[in-house]
């Protein structure tokens, strides 16, 4: 068989959804012809939709050795440069792939994306312009898998602000319409669905986006998961607001300040944490403890609103700080991860996870008795701030405080559900991220596990 008809096999593969035979079938290619360019690309797309990241890192570098003005190639790097937080190189690969096609939609989202987190907010505004204009305000998958596949509607911003869904809406399970609201003319109908969801989750940074999105699903007379209303209820000045009349929960002060908190110096006290309106991720979040310091974060940041949020005791009396996050789907919660760490900036990703037992023992157990671990006064506490929210699809970063109280750290739409990576070390997380998967596919209405 050729390598040509044998590319062909795999894309019927593909076609009808059998993504594992469609990469062993590339596999097999390129144990033959090393450099397939189209072996490459399938291959590092599939890896990268199973969420393995590596592997899909490794096959479109090969790929762009052998072709280096490849635009999907450079655009998907990109991407996954940009989810490292490795920012100047997405930057670079996004210039790369406009410089060939300038008009190439998933590069300008994913530059846009890219310039706001390194504060460079007026260049945005022209990006997002130039990806307003190409004319994907409207984009169609069909079904690739078998059986019943309901029609789902993904209501999107052009802006970074989406709720991270590939892992539970893709078109293996799901046809899909993903829809990008600035983009979207407020006198067409939406296309006809079984399911609307609104994915815009980010009500500070998207605020414009969202209250485009409300205008849009005004006109239609089903259901909205995450009604764009309720999604902007969740900044954190009206989360903290709402949490700071719930029982058992403990937030922050916080207030939205001018980056010219310099002037008003003789007011501060420190230590206190500074962030800028709408990051996430530990972008723009540090901790500043003199005058010194702040003018330093101050001119590394960008110039938009900032907050200053109080730093509250929250590191463990074994000296670690611990983040839990919880989901809230289709009104159940589920447990997603504990991270552990030294460092007050907790993220699981730089956290002791990899190095420890013990904390893999102390994460397993939140993820299998997550009721138990949290205790009463927490778990009702969580359940209470979720049902305030009437939202489908929540997620809650949190500690505990030495009595057994909620010390919210945040609480919005945005958060991930992670594939847990292929080593056997994280096989006790499987379980609790399938639970979680299983539950976003019964609210996009599949009724069994696929």
């Amino acid at each position: 068989m050729s390598a040509d008809d044998q590319i062909a096999l795999a894309e019927d593969y593909l076609r009808h959804g059998q993504d594992e035979q469609a990469k062993w079938q590339y596999v097999r290619i390129l144990s033959e012809h090393d450099r397939h360019p189209k072996a490459l690309l399938g291959l590092g797309k599939i890896a990268l939709g199973q969420g393995y990241r590596q592997a899909a890192r490794s096959a479109l570098l090969r790929l762009l050795e052998h072709d280096p003005n490849h635009e999907e190639a450079l655009t998907l790097i990109g991407y996954l440069h940009l989810q490292d937080h490795e920012l100047e190189l997405a930057h670079q690969a996004f210039s790369s792939a406009l410089s060939h096609q300038p008009d190439l939609f998933m590069a300008l989202q994913g530059m846009a994306q890219t310039l706001t987190l390194l504060g460079k907010t007026q260049e945005v505004q022209s990006v997002l312009g130039r990806a307003g204009q190409c004319g994907d305000a409207i984009r169609h998958w069909p079904h690739r898998g078998t059986g019943f596949a309901p029609k789902v509607i993904l209501l999107l911003s052009l802006h970074q602000g989406n709720v991270p869904t590939q892992h539970f809406i893709h078109d293996r399970l799901f046809e899909l319409m993903a829809i990008h609201v600035e983009s979207w003319p407020l006198d067409w109908p939406l296309p006809e669905a079984d399911v609307v969801f609104n994915a815009i989750g980010d009500a500070e940074l998207c605020s414009d986006a969202l209250q485009r999105c409300i205008q849009i699903v005004d006109s239609i007379h089903g259901a909205v998961l995450n009604h764009p209303r309720n999604v902007l209820q969740t900044s954190r000045l009206l989360i903290n607001r709402l949490a700071e009349t719930i029982p058992d929960m403990i937030v922050p002060r916080l207030q939205s300040i001018e980056n010219s908190i310099i002037e008003h110096r003789d007011q501060l006290q420190y230590p206190f944490l500074i962030r800028a309106l709408g990051y996430h991720g530990g972008t723009f979040f540090e901790r500043v403890d003199s005058l010194e310091q702040l003018k330093t974060v101050i001119e590394s940041f960008p110039p938009l609103p900032l907050y200053q949020i109080e730093l509250m005791p929250s590191r463990d009396q074994d000296g670690y700080y611990r983040k839990y996050r919880v989901l809230w789907i289709d009104g159940c919660m589920y447990p997603i991860h504990l991270a552990i760490s030294t460092n007050w900036k907790v993220h699981y990703v730089h956290a002791r996870m990899h190095e420890s037992e013990s904390c893999r023992q102390e994460e397993a157990r939140f993820l299998g008795q997550m009721e138990q671990v949290l205790g009463r006064r927490a778990f009702c506490a969580l359940q209470t701030l979720f049902q305030s929210l009437n939202l489908d699809y929540v997620g809650a970063d949190f500690t505990l405080s030495p009595e057994g109280q909620v010390l919210l750290f945040e609480c919005n739409p945005t958060m991930l559900i992670a594939v847990p990576p292929q080593d056997s070390i994280w096989d006790y997380r499987r379980e609790s991220f399938q639970r979680a998967i299983d539950a976003c596919h019964r609210l996009m209405g599949l009724n069994s596990r696929v």
